[in-house]
């Protein structure tokens, strides 16, 4: 996640900031998760993809004013699923190849690693 300057006359909880971060980067990538489903054709709908979506960013509105209200850096931009849509095609490519009994290990979302040209 790219980082703005800090709010002038404010002093960020490091704790915070991280947490509200953390939260905005699962947000991130639950969107790209969301994506990647759609993309191979996963047996929710358009429609209910998009209302979790719209639920997703406006969870993410709440980070990002946790965020604020803190005086942390901010994002450079609205919540995203492209950082982590890689990694996120790259789990529902396993998931159909295993059948989808077990999430493989490519679904770990901790492990995923934003994408980086």
């Amino acid at each position: 996640m790219a980082q703005a300057a800090t709010a002038p006359g404010t002093t960020p909880s490091a704790e915070r900031c991280v947490r509200y971060q953390g939260e905005y980067e699962k947000l991130e990538k639950r969107l790209a998760q969301s994506a990647a489903e759609g993309a191979l054709g996963s047996a929710k709908s358009l429609k209910l993809r998009s209302v979790e979506d719209a639920s997703l960013v406006a969870l993410a509105q709440f980070s990002l004013d946790g965020l604020k209200s803190a005086g942390c850096p901010l994002p450079d931009g609205p919540p995203s699923a492209l950082p982590f849509l890689l990694a996120a095609l790259k789990c529902e490519r396993a998931r159909h190849a295993n059948g989808q009994a077990a999430p493989p290990p490519a679904c770990d979302q901790a492990r995923w690693l934003p994408f980086k040209e």
